[in-house]
């Protein structure tokens, strides 16, 4: 493959200084609306605010684990927030490790900073995207253009996204490493390539099972249907001599023996999942997308071109990669099941899919669009350089921008705490062992144990099992008596609200804004 020139690397850079500005405006200096869970409201900012923790409570619950794991010198197969560390079936371990070490070695606060997570993941996400696009159609411009379409997905709190750093964002990086080594084992066959392969394999399983999932479907059906693939493989094995060729196979079956095992222990929380068939009511809240409108018209009309194209010149690696995932649509629309990868995900993986599509489609018209610009007889459209026509290029994905930062009222972003809250939990890890229970509204205990190490008596479900969602509502309901009990009862030490409580025997200790730390007399 040719090296980029040096107007490609500046495109490139460009390309991905515009990717990670966008992201960054998720998270800072942004007018974008959202739900204060708390106060049950929809804040709809009339100037720029920043807001630099995490928005969604699956990576509270990551930020949590990590911390566990740091703490505890353990991998957190326990729910953290709750004194009696009820049990959980950890299946993302990888990512936990990874937080930890990230948390370790940077000595930076990355609670404070989590809004920078998912600009740099996109960056790498992005990049991995156009190498594997540019390796296997030995375009740059399609390679380009399908970064450019990865980045216009859309994103919201139910089927998640680019906005937010969790497994499912992260294991990209390892989906787009496997297959960009596949295609280079393919290429050139040897054992130092299966085995990177093998290796990735591994390490994705630990980062996001789904996500091995997902390669495994896709490279069965690209194998199955690609007959030189298989052949290239035996002759790998055909070429060594005898000595090695068993030492290989030996290592491999070793390998592969406990990738397997390793599978089996870990996908017991599958099995109890319905043997890997997944119900509507898998997330809350279930929401039936319209593929159309959430992809976007634009977007999808240059996927349909994209399959023609690729369908008649292109490898097949990109339409299978829809395929299991159309297969669960279906399934989904019909029998509101989904078979290996939940609906959710399923729709995540699919526009993941078809952004490389997208980007096929849309090289196609512009190529369509410089050819018939050679043939007009008008001497000023000729000479119109390719940079101008690249740039138009450009203007229309500005305007498939457009709307990228609006929300639907029932999957908007939220915040779970404000800064307000966080420097009254700050308070509580500043003044107090890490070992007391802390009652505090839902979404506010969601980020308490990540900030301040300490338990709680309520959580919301997400990526760890909530418990009790209604205690704090149900408290602050209560005569002064019945919650003197209840802090009794339940050996609550500290009370962070929202509102004041007027009852002697707890004692205001802080008071930021609207934010109230109480603790019992």
């Amino acid at each position: 493959m040719k090296k980029l020139s040096s107007h490609q690397i500046i495109l490139l850079i460009v390309a991905l200084l515009f990717i990670s500005i966008l992201l960054y405006k998720v998270h800072y200096n942004n007018t974008i609306h959202y739900i204060d869970p708390n106060a049950l409201l929809i804040i709809k900012p009339t100037e720029k605010t920043n807001y630099p923790f995490p928005y969604h409570n699956d990576e509270w619950n990551h930020i949590a684990q990590a911390k566990y794991l740091i703490e505890n010198k353990e991998l957190p197969f326990v729910n953290p927030y709750f004194i009696d560390k009820e049990k959980h079936e950890n299946l993302e371990t990888g990512f936990h490790v990874f937080l930890a070490e990230l948390f370790l070695f940077t000595k930076i606060n990355w609670i404070e900073n989590f809004g920078l997570l998912p600009m740099f993941l996109i960056i790498i996400n992005s990049f991995l995207i156009f190498v594997f696009v540019r390796h296997i159609t030995k375009n740059f411009y399609i390679a380009l253009f399908s970064l450019l379409f990865f980045a216009l997905l859309k994103n919201n709190v139910n089927f998640l996204g680019n906005w937010f750093f969790i497994p499912l964002t992260f294991s990209l990086i390892f989906i787009y490493a496997f297959f960009i080594l596949l295609f280079m084992f393919l290429e050139k066959p040897d054992k130092k390539s299966l085995l990177a392969l093998l290796g990735t394999l591994l390490v994705s399983f630990f980062i996001y099972p789904l996500s091995t999932i997902l390669i495994f479907l896709i490279t069965s059906l690209y194998l199955l249907l690609n007959k030189d693939s298989f052949n290239k493989i035996y002759y790998l094995f055909k070429k060594s001599n005898k000595h090695e060729t068993k030492t290989f196979k030996k290592n491999t079956t070793i390998f592969i023996f406990l990738l397997i095992v390793a599978s089996i222990m870990l996908s017991q929380s599958f099995i109890k999942w319905n043997q890997l068939v997944f119900n509507q009511l898998w997330t809350l809240p279930e929401i039936t997308y319209d593929m159309m409108i959430l992809y976007g018209v634009i977007p999808l009309i240059f996927a349909l071109i994209g399959i023609w194209q690729t369908y008649i010149k292109y490898n097949k690696i990109f339409l299978l990669w829809l395929i299991p995932l159309l297969i669960n649509l279906y399934l989904y629309l019909i029998y509101k099941i989904t078979l290996f990868i939940p609906y959710p995900r399923a729709v995540f993986y699919i526009f993941i899919g078809m952004a490389t599509l997208s980007g096929i489609g849309f090289y196609y018209i512009c190529n369509i669009i410089y050819k018939w610009r050679n043939k007009l007889d008008f001497e000023f459209i000729k000479e119109l350089s390719n940079e101008t026509f690249f740039t138009l290029g450009l203007f229309v994905f500005l305007i498939m921008f457009h709307g990228y930062y609006n929300q639907t009222e029932n999957t908007s972003l939220y915040h779970s705490s404000d800064l307000y809250d966080y420097d009254s939990i700050n308070f509580i890890d500043n003044n107090f062992d890490n070992n007391k229970i802390v009652l505090a509204p839902p979404f506010i205990s969601t980020t308490i144990y990540p900030i301040s190490g300490n338990y709680v008596i309520a959580a919301m479900d997400a990526n760890l099992n909530g418990r009790d969602s209604d205690f704090y509502l149900n408290f602050m309901k209560k005569d002064c008596n019945n919650k003197i009990n209840l802090i009794k009862k339940n050996n609550i030490s500290l009370i962070l609200t929202k509102t004041k409580i007027n009852c002697d025997e707890v004692k205001l200790i802080y008071q930021n804004k609207g934010s109230f730390v109480y603790q019992k007399t």
